[in-house]
């Protein structure tokens, strides 16, 4: 994975971040519990940190593969947040996100050796 690459995949990590906060407001206006959403973007900030202190030492995985699988999962989190708006069973919903931002989060953390 080259520099610009890993710059790249941190850059989008960070506008990630964004939207986990996001979803954490929009489930707070749901009347949701945001915990674990909030949990999730902590470790994900926590992982950029690193992230960002490694930036010259070698990442696994193939820079084209990881953003294409966070960009898929980031679209399937999108969906469910929009489900959730009108789900009937919330708590469902809710465990079905925090599943979408597991795998992202597991992705995210086996980058760096």
């Amino acid at each position: 994975m080259t520099t610009q690459e890993k710059l790249d995949l941190l850059k989008y990590l960070i506008f990630l971040r964004g939207k986990l906060q996001h979803a954490s407001i929009e489930l707070l206006t749901m009347g949701e519990d945001t915990t674990k959403v909030d949990q999730a973007e902590q470790k994900l900030a926590d992982q950029i940190d690193v992230m960002r202190g490694k930036v010259m030492d070698d990442w696994n995985g193939n820079a084209g593969n990881i953003m294409s699988e966070l960009q898929d999962l980031n679209e399937k989190a999108q969906t469910k947040l929009r489900q959730m708006r009108t789900a009937v069973d919330k708590a469902q919903a809710v465990a079905d996100f925090v599943g979408i931002l597991d795998k992202g989060l597991s992705l995210v953390a086996g980058l760096v050796t």
